[in-house]
């Protein structure tokens, strides 16, 4: 998915691969990636032309194929590419093998999720028994790439921009954009939140999905399972606790239509 900017507020354009083969899937969906986001800045210094893409290929590429081999599939949900102005985000659902700590996982050792699956990789030679792709990424970008969720790893790769005023504009962008996630959350805390937590008694889940929706009602159930790092399934159950219990309801078709907020009073 592409985004116009630092967040995910302005869409530009997702790029989903055929159902076949999953290694055909990781490699194409490799290959548009480096295409697409990965720009080549280009120099001439002292008569000599320098390029310097955005980010190393060789980092990115091991961070992906680690996110398809170790994704917890059974949670029907894949990993994703999410591309930014400033950075690429790579999320594979899951979280560490049961025992693994953080340490472990930064060094390099393997304990594969998908036990199996990860044979296959390396049979396939996507991947080494010798566990250099954590390493590769955190020698290059720090153990700070990797962030861990409650039910996802996400690797985020900052690009390396040259132009100057276009490195101020981004800083610019990011700060911009705390200052109003801080203001938002300080709003929430005293405002939504309250009203979720104490008028409407519902599950926790189903707050959340509330809230994304008060603020974009367009989403589908994927877009927010994205969102928040949970199985649609399970954002397909929080939304029907919101219409069954009269807060939202569906407007339009399926593919086309939005949810909207009912009884608003209740939520304020």
């Amino acid at each position: 998915v592409r985004f116009n900017g630092i967040t995910k507020a302005d869409f530009i354009s997702r790029k989903e691969f055929e159902p076949g083969c999953i290694f055909k899937q990781m490699e194409d969906a490799l290959e548009y990636a480096l295409n697409v986001l990965n720009i080549v800045q280009t120099n001439i210094i002292d008569g000599e032309r320098i390029d310097t893409p955005y980010f190393d290929e060789i980092a990115f590429r091991e961070a992906w194929f680690n996110a398809v081999c170790h994704n917890l599939w059974v949670e029907h949900i894949p990993p994703a590419i999410y591309g930014f102005d400033d950075r690429v985000e790579i999320i594979s659902q899951g979280i560490l093998k049961k025992g693994m700590t953080q340490e472990e996982f930064f060094s390099g050792i393997s304990k594969p999720v998908n036990e199996e699956f990860s044979k296959i990789f390396m049979q396939m030679h996507y991947m080494e028994q010798s566990g250099r792709g954590v390493p590769t990424i955190v020698a290059r970008y720090g153990k700070g790439a990797y962030k861990f969720g409650s039910s996802f790893i996400e690797c985020v790769i900052l690009y390396n921009i040259l132009d100057k005023e276009k490195q101020a504009r981004m800083k610019g962008k990011i700060l911009e954009q705390q200052s109003k996630e801080k203001l938002t959350e300080n709003q929430e805390n005293v405002g939504l939140n309250v009203g979720l937590n104490v008028g409407l008694k519902l599950s926790g889940t189903a707050q959340t999905v509330l809230s994304i929706l008060l603020k974009n009602p367009k989403l589908s159930a994927q877009a927010i399972s994205e969102q928040i790092g949970k199985a649609t399934r399970t954002v397909d159950r929080a939304i029907k606790e919101l219409v069954d219990k009269g807060y939202i309801r569906r407007v339009g078709s399926k593919k086309s239509g939005y949810y909207e907020i009912i009884n608003i009073d209740r939520i304020e």
